[in-house]
């Protein structure tokens, strides 16, 4: 699981946030990102965002390159 926090820099932009989780609620596809739930904090004036952890994500790519063609013709059959 992926969790990730988004701060607001207004208290409004949490509606937007929560509007947002809504419509993640209601995907459902094999090429998109599960979602499984949002907590806010309105005190704090954030949101954490709970999902499915992707391991060769933008972040892996950033941190160990590329993938080469072995992997991605692994995770795309």
């Amino acid at each position: 699981m992926a969790i990730k926090v988004v701060q607001a820099k207004e208290k409004k932009y949490l509606h937007r946030l929560v509007h947002e989780c809504d419509l993640l609620k209601s995907l459902a596809h094999p090429n998109i990102v599960s979602y499984f739930g949002c907590v806010l904090d309105e005190d704090k004036s954030e949101a954490s965002i709970f999902m499915e952890l992707m391991p060769h994500s933008l972040v892996s790519i950033r941190q160990f390159g590329p993938m080469n063609e072995n992997v991605i013709r692994k995770h795309t059959k």
